[in-house]
């Protein structure tokens, strides 16, 4: 009788960690499946088309000093990264735009577009470090007329320091870092053209040669130091109805504007004139803007 109850023990001890084990293996399962369904949720393609946030910013300067329409403190730029990751957003960049109209990639479900205007030095000291701790893209657009405006320039103020090309492409190969083209010389504004908009009394075949050599200019700058743009930002938002399939033979395939409003975008879509938001430094939070209120 011992022996039958030695034997009866055993028996039972071996089942109970078979059990175990099978319990365990379930559990993981469960884990590994719900960790799955998270991800194929992440990650979405709708044939409506998906919302395409994009926020414009400017200057990044130091907490305590002044923000201003076009400048925005480090730890307010930083409260905005970590609200949008909060929130469950997922950065992109321009590229992850285009790979996602012609079907080679799907999108965030819910995804944001950051934008950086101008190219200033201040890029290069706060940019980087706030990737990283979130993990999210930035698209800078340079300027290069104001490459000679940078830190070895005696007479200009740190304040408005912007990045040289060596600084720029050194920035490019930042880990989520796009660099696009903001035009070389079309922000010093005249009578006759604002930004990259046709002027007054210019031909088409002008205008065409002019937006042309411009953006030449500065692409041909960028690929010296090693940076290939396929995005441009317009100069103060302006451009006319032929900007678009002007720049299209030089290779961009995004244009961005200041034109503010949700993007809703599809496969197969084109990626012109993409709207944008200005993120006021003065405000405080990114929730002055009604979209990220309402989700």
């Amino acid at each position: 009788m011992k022996a039958n109850e030695s034997s009866y023990s055993k028996r039972g001890g071996i089942f109970g960690t078979i059990t175990a084990l099978v319990t365990a293996i379930a559990i993981v399962s469960a884990v590994l499946l719900c960790v799955y369904i998270d991800d194929t949720a992440a990650e979405t393609y709708d044939e409506n088309g998906i919302d395409v946030m994009i926020l414009m910013y400017h200057n990044i300067i130091a907490d305590g000093a002044k923000p201003s329409k076009y400048e925005i403190n480090f730890s307010t730029l930083r409260e905005d990264m970590k609200y949008l990751q909060e929130k469950g957003y997922r950065s992109i960049d321009s590229r992850d735009l285009i790979a996602y109209t012609q079907g080679k990639k799907t999108l965030p479900a819910k995804c944001v577009m950051l934008t950086f205007d101008d190219g200033y030095y201040s890029y290069m000291r706060y940019i980087p470090k706030l990737l990283d701790e979130f993990g999210m893209k930035a698209v800078v657009s340079v300027v290069g007329d104001y490459t000679r405006l940078n830190k070895n320039n005696p007479n200009i103020s740190k304040k408005y320091t912007y990045l040289d090309f060596d600084d720029i492409g050194e920035l490019s190969r930042v880990k989520g870092v796009e660099i696009a083209l903001h035009s070389y010389d079309f922000h010093n504004i005249d009578k006759t053209r604002k930004g990259a908009a046709r002027a007054k009394g210019e031909s088409e075949e002008e205008y065409a040669k002019t937006l042309t050599a411009d953006s030449e200019r500065l692409i041909d700058a960028l690929e010296k130091v090693g940076v290939k743009c396929v995005t441009y930002a317009y100069p103060y938002g302006s451009y006319s109805k032929s900007s678009d399939k002007i720049l299209a033979k030089l290779g961009v395939k995004c244009t961005l504007t200041c034109n503010e409003g949700v993007n809703v975008i599809k496969k197969g879509d084109g990626l012109g004139l993409l709207m944008r938001y200005n993120r006021d430094g003065r405000w405080k939070n990114v929730e002055e803007i009604a979209y990220f209120r309402q989700r």
